[in-house]
């Protein structure tokens, strides 16, 4: 009888060394961890394996662990105080493993770069692992209590889809749980027959998984799991989101909805979910527009689905490079830049991804050749009540301006200062039908949405053609990937220029540098442009001078054309103030736009305190530590009547 103690206590030490040199094996060897020595680490292992096998043998042995697993704890603490070791090991660790998510998902990173060794957390999980797997020989217990320990590191390793541990650690792992597994039901109900049986399987299994390591070697590694990863992640990503937005009232987004119901609009979602990942041959911010919206209700926008237009390309012979674009999901849309050089062919306000690709590439210009044909007029349509107020405000607002980019350049103006830029907004009032007006008027501080809002229905309201634009902005370095989160989401507004005759951005977000018309290619074949004259910057000219051979054949309203238009050089501009010519300079790019800058300071009149939205943000990270923490004890106590409910069963 002492004989079969013994090789039991000699088994379980076995198979808690391997499981636990597999395990931290594969942590170190997969992200490259610094650790003194390697020596230490296993020699930590075998203790914790033998003083398992043994303390689990004594009558109290469960709880002579529990007392010094308690003293371990306490002294540590006490060794911190004198001498962060730990803390600052830990730190490292989890700094050099979530930096890895942090390329491949977007998710935050964690720790510090503090400590050059990370030998102490990865000890301590060794030791917790071997004492779990002799808990589970020795006392006979589940045997997820040794799969999860051993297993997770492995897990970590194979959600960055590009991390493969040294072969033996896997090897080593596979094949003690592979024993293990297979033996479980004779170690639970025939003891005294696993030590047989586990012999028996041992020496087939080394060979056969040796065989198959052999075969599979680690230079032809591909792991095909990318997408489910990247679906599972999403799933999660979506649920996180679907909480938030409940406890702070933001919006959840629907990509594929044609509405933007701006009654929900609250605060802006501040999620670090990845979206996809570009690699653009410019410098700068790159506009990615998803879908542009023409409706406007007063509480919505909305996309035709009858719409079919060639947006604006650039000239081939000025292209710049490639733009790679690759999503982390199948989406309905295909993100499109400012100016492709190839036509893309746009439907209800988007292009559609009828083919469900997820890279795809586009060649950027810097000029455009091409132009856009004249919009109709449901660019310039608006409610009757929403017109009636725009139309006696814009007359305010542009008063002395004498040229259509003087008017979009007051405009623009007007609804950058007009509230001030916060992510925390608060929803519309009831009291107002009208989201554009109680922004302007009521509204306090807002964020992209609220001033792209505004901004089209007083560039409607002016007589000139204007869209609500979703999309993303993202801060590109040349030949580099970026990845782009959705908290990078944007909306902005795009006019049709009568001088370029392409549709152009217009940034009406304060932190946001105002863009700039792009510059255009001589082209007579296309009509667009006097041949031998290039546009100089600054010059507007009126539409009636401006060839427009694509436009369909109707007489433009009188009253697109404001009759203080006047031509260039009937312009006295000597006798102008030098402020009031236009100053617009021709962008070296049109798919950049300037550095962020700060939001711009209240003037003095601005005093009144600005309203926030929903939950105060610096108690949102405190309740969703509580909610989880609910979570975490329900989860707790709820794991303790199944299985009550379960044994009471199984008596039964």
């Amino acid at each position: 009888m002492k004989h079969k103690l013994w090789l039991q206590q000699l088994l379980g030490a076995l198979f808690a060394f391997v499981l636990a040199v597999s395990s931290v094996g594969n942590l170190i060897t997969g992200y490259n961890l610094p650790v003194d020595a390697m020596w230490k680490i296993f020699l930590w292992c075998a203790f914790a394996a033998v003083a398992g096998a043994v303390l689990f043998q004594l009558p109290h042995g469960g709880k002579i662990i529990i007392g010094l697993a308690a003293l371990t704890v306490v002294g540590l603490c006490v060794a911190e105080l004198f001498q962060p070791t730990l803390q600052k090991q830990t730190a490292a660790l989890l700094h050099r493993i979530t930096s890895h998510y942090h390329d491949v998902y977007n998710w935050p990173l964690l720790g510090k770069r503090w400590a050059t060794d990370v030998s102490v957390p990865l000890i301590l999980w060794a030791v917790l692992v071997a004492f779990c797997v002799n808990w589970y020989i020795c006392r006979r217990k589940h045997i997820l209590l040794a799969i999860i320990p051993s297993v997770l590191p492995v897990v970590l390793c194979l959600l960055t889809a590009d991390k493969v541990p040294n072969a033996v650690y896997p090897y080593l792992l596979i094949l003690a749980l592979a024993i293990l597994l297979i033996t479980d039901w004779t170690r639970k109900k025939q003891p005294e027959q696993s030590m047989k049986l586990t012999c028996l399987v041992a020496v087939p299994l080394t060979l056969a998984l040796g065989l198959l390591f052999v075969c599979n070697p680690k230079a032809n590694y591909v792991n095909y799991a990318g997408k489910i990863q990247k679906e599972i992640s999403g799933w999660f990503e979506d649920a996180r989101d679907i909480a938030v937005a409940v406890m702070t009232g933001t919006p959840i987004e629907d990509t594929a909805n044609k509405r933007v119901n701006l009654q929900a609009v609250g605060s802006k979602s501040t999620s670090s979910r990845s979206v996809m990942v570009v690699n653009s041959p410019i410098d700068g911010k790159l506009y990615l527009r998803e879908r542009d919206y023409d409706i406007y209700t007063g509480t919505a926008w909305e996309a035709s689905a009858d719409r079919k237009e060639k947006f604006t390309a650039g000239a081939g012979e000025t292209s710049v490079g490639t733009l790679t674009i690759l999503t982390y999901s199948t989406r309905g849309t295909l993100f499109v830049p400012y100016y492709a050089t190839h036509g893309i062919e746009l439907e209800g306000g988007a292009l559609e991804n009828e083919s469900d690709i997820e890279r795809y590439r586009y060649a950027l210009s810097q000029k455009i050749s091409k132009k856009t044909s004249l919009p109709d007029s449901r660019y310039k349509e608006l409610p009757d009540e929403t017109k009636a107020w725009a139309t006696e405000l814009v007359k305010e607002i542009t008063q002395g301006a004498k040229t259509r980019t003087q008017k979009i350049q007051k405009i623009q103006d007007y609804v950058r200062n007009s509230a001030g830029y916060d992510t925390v907004a608060v929803r519309m009032d009831s009291a107002y039908t009208d989201f554009a007006r109680w922004f302007l008027e009521e509204c306090e501080t807002g964020y992209c949405i609220h001033y792209a809002t505004a901004a089209t229905v007083l560039l409607r309201a002016a007589g000139i053609h204007a869209r609500y634009v979703e999309g993303y902005v993202v801060n590109c370095e040349a030949g580099t990937d970026a990845v782009v989160s959705k908290e990078m989401a944007h909306a902005w507004v795009e006019y049709y220029d009568t001088v370029t005759r392409a549709w152009c951005i217009l940034e009406a977000t304060p932190v946001y540098v105002a863009t700039e018309k792009p510059e255009v290619v001589p082209d007579n074949s296309e009509g667009g442009a006097i041949p031998g004259q290039p546009i100089a910057p600054g010059e507007d000219i009126p539409v009636d001078d401006v060839p427009d051979e694509d436009a369909p054949a109707v007489d433009i309203p009188e009253e697109e054309l404001p009759e203080e238009e006047l031509p260039e050089e009937e312009l006295p501009t000597e006798e102008l103030p030098e402020e009031e010519l236009p100053t617009e300079d021709i962008p070296t790019d049109p798919t950049t736009v300037p550095e962020e800058t700060e939001a711009p300071e209240a003037s003095a009149g601005d005093t009144a305190p600005q309203k926030q939205g929903g939950i105060p943000r610096h108690l949102r990270k405190w309740i969703m530590i509580g909610v989880y923490c609910l979570l975490f004890v329900l989860g707790v106590l709820l794991q303790g009547y199944v299985r009550i409910f379960r044994k009471r069963k199984l008596w039964n």
